[in-house]
C-alpha cells in the first residue's frame, strides 16, 4: 500500500490497516470523493459506493483530533481512494491512497480538478 501524497500543507502516514491523515490547526474533514468530482462526497456522485467520511475535526496540533484515520480492509489495498478536506478542497485539500502517477488520474490533476471547482 503506497500513501506519499500530500494534502495542502498536510502529508499523508501509512499505518496498516489505517490512513492517517495529519491536518493543519482547523476545522476538518478526510472524505472520500472520485477523481471526477474532487469536492464532492463519492456517495453523492455514485450511490454505489460507501465511501469514508471523517466527519469535521477542530484540529490543533500535537492533539488527538489531529488525527483523522481511514480504515482500508483487505480487499482494497491496492484500490486508489481520492479524498478531500470539505473546508480546503479548493484551496488544493484533497489527497490519494494508492495513487499510480503513470495513469491518467494523477494526484496533479485531482487537485487542478478541486481547485477549478
Amino acid at each position: 500500500m503506497s500513501s506519499s501524497s500530500s494534502v495542502g500543507s498536510s502529508r499523508v502516514r501509512t499505518s496498516h490497516p489505517l490512513i492517517s491523515t495529519a491536518v493543519a490547526t482547523g476545522n476538518h474533514t478526510a472524505t472520500e470523493s472520485t477523481f471526477d468530482n474532487p469536492c464532492i462526497p463519492a456517495h453523492e456522485t455514485y450511490v454505489s459506493i460507501n465511501g469514508f467520511d471523517s466527519g469535521f475535526r477542530n484540529t490543533e496540533p500535537g492533539t488527538s483530533g489531529s488525527i483523522l484515520a481511514v480504515p482500508i480492509i483487505t480487499q482494497n489495498v491496492n484500490h486508489t481512494f481520492w479524498f478531500y478536506d470539505y473546508n480546503t478542497c479548493g484551496e488544493g485539500g484533497v489527497g490519494v491512497i494508492n495513487g499510480n502517477e503513470s495513469s491518467s488520474q494523477t494526484l496533479a490533476g485531482f487537485t487542478v480538478c478541486g481547485l477549478v471547482l
